[in-house]
This record gives structure tokens, sequence and C-alpha cells, in this order.
């Protein structure tokens, strides 16, 4: 049976592929460049989400001769992995921006292009939805990870659709800044991602807040044990004093 975990990066997947089919399809066919930006952010989703399909698969594989402490930490790769892919993606939609704003290019409207902004809300709307859930119930590096980066989608659409907005209103430019403010957020992202998982791949020391909670559930399970102990202790003795008479 596969799990859960297993499951929601299969959906990841398919729902990638898909939204990268459509919107390279239509950023082609217009020539936006935020589109075809937003087609190649998918075409990173799709990598990250194969790469986290396969170390899942690791992870649950548990310890062996070679790997006494298991394979938890292929999770974490998966998620640096997502991370460096949103690094490149970034420096990849800057040149195009800028390419773009060089050559004063410019497109027409299209409805295809509003097609693609509605089409990739719904479908990455539920997808993060759906990944929070599992995240919720079970403690997924990578998935958190690629929850982030639904969330980063969502925030990037909506800055496509103020560039299709103003393509209409026949602003030229306003198609490659956005583009470049997207390649900006996708780049402070992916920071942000390398680091939460670089530090655990490098075994990077719990911080003094954590280290604070894990002695007070200390303390409490000492206290908990000798409560045990002492009211075990009572009954048992009240036991062995009925006993002899």
């Amino acid at each position: 049976m596969i799990s859960k975990v297993r499951l929601a990066s299969i959906i990841n997947i398919v729902a990638n592929v898909f939204l990268f089919i459509t919107k390279l399809t239509i950023g082609l066919i217009t020539g936006s460049v935020s589109i075809i930006s937003d087609a190649l952010n998918s075409l990173s989703d799709i990598i990250a989400a194969i790469f986290i399909f396969f170390t899942i698969k690791i992870n649950n594989e548990g310890n062996d001769k070679c790997h006494q402490f298991g394979h938890t930490r292929a999770e974490n790769i998966a998620g640096y992995t997502t991370g460096i892919l949103m690094l490149l993606l970034a420096f990849s939609i800057v040149k195009l921006s800028v390419e773009k704003l060089i050559n004063h290019e410019t497109i027409s409207y299209s409805i295809y292009l509003m097609y693609a902004v509605v089409i990739t809300l719904i479908v990455k709307g539920a997808l993060y939805f759906y990944i929070k859930h599992i995240v919720k119930n079970h403690n997924s590096p990578a998935l958190k990870a690629n929850m982030q980066d639904h969330l980063n989608d969502i925030y990037i659409i909506l800055g496509v659709f103020v560039a299709v907005i103003g393509i209409k209103m026949g602003v030229w430019w306003i198609d490659s800044v956005v583009g470049f403010a997207i390649a900006i957020y996708v780049f402070i992202s992916g920071i942000g991602i390398c680091r939460e998982n670089v530090g655990y791949l490098m075994g990077k020391s719990a911080d003094e807040h954590t280290i604070h909670l894990l002695k007070k559930k200390s303390i409490l399970r000492k206290r908990s044990y000798w409560f045990k102990r002492y009211f075990y202790s009572i009954f048992r003795n009240k036991n062995t004093s009925r006993n002899s008479y």
C-alpha cells in the first residue's frame, strides 16, 4: 500500500507536468516572458517532485549495516536540491527578462494568458492545501520544502496576473519587470530552503530554545518516573501488609 507521503509526491508530479505543458504552450503562443518563466518554474517543480518521490522511498527503508541511523537525511537532501533548483531558475528568469527589456520586445494580450493564470491558481492552491495537510500529520522535510514552493508559485502567478493586466493596458515593459520580480522572490525562497536543510545535513547544533524545551521534557519525564515508582511502592506495601494477615 502506498503511504500518504508517497501518494502526495505522485500527485505532485502529475499536477506539475500538466501545468508545465499548459503554461509552456500558452507562453510560446503568446510570447509572454512571465508565463514562460512560470512554465520553467513548473519544470523545476517536476524535477524536484521526482527527486522527492525517490528520497521518500529511500527514507522509508530504515537502517542497515551501512546506515545504522537509517536514511532520514535523504529527505533533507531533496529539500536542499529543491532550493538549488529554485536558485538556478531565478538566474534563468533574470536572463530572459533582461533580454526582453533590452530588445524592447512587446506582446499582445490574449485570453489564453488569463486561462494560464486561472488554471495555475486552482491547481497550485489545491496542491498547497493538500501538501500542508500531509505535512501536519507527517514530518517530511522534503514535502515541507515542496509546500513552500507551492506557496511561492501562488504568489508568482498573482504577479503574472498583474503582468497580464498591464499587457492589456498596453504597458510593454510590465511583463519583463514582473518576470524580474518573480526571479528575486524565487531566489530569496531558494536561499531560505537551502539554509534550513543544509543546517541539518551538516549536523548543526540545536538553538537555545530547543535545548531548553528538551531539558524541560527530560525533567518532566524523570519526575513522572519517580512518581510512578513512589506510588507503585506504596501500592505494593499495602498489598504485602494485607497478605500478611
